[in-house]
């Protein structure tokens, strides 16, 4: 195997020179496979890339990221590798929470929580409907899990672990702290999880292409206070 330092520049259509080239003839096609395989999942994610040569037994690896023309070293390549990645699909969610306590009554708070934090629930208030529903959306990343290829949510009000992904309804008192004093039955703790194991690649596709939104309505009030009981089923997809 030898290899040998290209010392010509060419230009690329901002005017900014690719830089130096390495040019590496192999005789042996699983050396030569083996090593653009390599030199690509190494290169895509630092200094460079690598390419065919114009012969068939040429890898051809550009440092263009790693140097300029003067020879100062660059900042890193922000540009992704596919190696490794998935296609990740954006999807708007709504939960439509029916007739809940007003939380002002009770000096509490009542939101779709985040998880930014494990020490303190950071809740994000929703909009109160004319009728008393409130409403609460929010935007997740969404890629096909492995082994299943089932839905994977993510982003920052996605909890749970990968086999049971959902959101999160808090209601606490508005000075209370994860850790803190017990509050008065008459003032509530609780959380509801809105799971999302039931959500289908087809419903994720059919929101994506009209633009729409996954819903679902869930019990506000239950035979002790907010949140009644809830089962893995009633998301819909939803026009706007």
């Amino acid at each position: 195997m030898q290899g040998s330092f290209g010392g010509s520049h060419e230009d690329r259509h901002d005017g900014s020179s690719v830089g130096n080239l390495v040019s590496i003839p192999v005789n042996d096609d699983h050396v030569l496979n083996t090593l653009f395989r390599v030199t690509m999942k190494a290169l895509a994610s630092s200094v460079g890339f690598a390419h065919r040569g114009p012969s068939p037994n040429e890898v051809v690896i550009e440092f263009g990221a790693l140097f300029d023309q003067t020879g100062t070293m660059k900042a890193k390549s922000k540009r992704p590798t596919k190696i490794g990645q998935q296609e990740e699909r954006h999807v708007r969610l709504r939960i439509i929470c029916i007739s809940p306590p007003n939380p002002e009554r009770y000096g509490a708070t009542f939101g779709l929580q985040d998880n930014s934090t494990a020490k303190e629930w950071v809740i994000h208030l929703g909009e109160s409907q004319p009728n008393g529903d409130v409403r609460f959306e929010c935007e997740c990343r969404v890629r096909r899990s492995q082994g299943n290829n089932r839905p994977n949510f993510l982003g920052p009000f996605v909890h749970g672990g990968t086999g049971d992904r959902f959101l999160y309804l808090s209601w606490r008192p508005k000075d209370w702290r994860p850790g803190g004093l017990e509050v008065p039955r008459w003032i509530w703790l609780r959380r509801m999880k809105v799971r999302l194991g039931s959500v289908t690649w087809r419903q994720i596709e059919q929101a994506i292409r009209d633009r729409g939104v996954l819903e679902i309505e869930v019990p506000g009030t239950g035979p002790s206070g907010p949140f009644g009981s809830l089962e893995d089923a009633g998301w819909t997809v939803k026009r706007e």
